[in-house]
């Protein structure tokens, strides 16, 4: 599953008990499981329930990327690559929801334990049975 957000450009990162990434066109995903930004010159994980020295900074440095490809495989692991080179791939989890997408559209995406997706259409109006 493609998420469309190709051409985005990432403008607020932030880490606090889920890594935030939020971009110019208003989507959000929210990252909260580990997940290690791999990039041409180092993998680092990131546990985004006890952030290490250094993660703030690695997450910072997401500013001003593009997102180049956002796609879900069939396990419900997302998998994000940037303009830079880094590439962000989240597994999904047995335990909790491990990510979530939002579109300003009303999309929405979210990674349930177990790799299943919930996935609401743009503009659903949820009030309606």
């Amino acid at each position: 599953m493609d998420l469309e957000l190709s051409g985005e450009r990432i403008t607020e990162a932030a880490i606090d008990f889920a890594v935030v990434l939020r971009t110019d066109a208003d989507s959000e995903l929210r990252i909260g499981s580990p997940f290690a930004p791999h990039s041409a010159t180092a993998t680092h994980l990131v546990p985004v329930d006890e952030p290490a020295d250094g993660d703030a900074d690695r997450v910072a440095a997401l500013v001003g990327q593009t997102i180049t490809a956002a796609v879900v495989d069939r396990k419900g692991m997302l998998h994000l690559a940037l303009s830079g080179g880094t590439r962000l791939d989240v597994e999904s989890s047995d335990a909790y929801e491990s990510w979530t997408f939002a579109g300003v559209d009303g999309r929405k995406v979210v990674a349930m334990p177990g790799g299943e997706l919930a996935i609401w259409a743009a503009d659903q109006d949820l009030t309606k049975p």
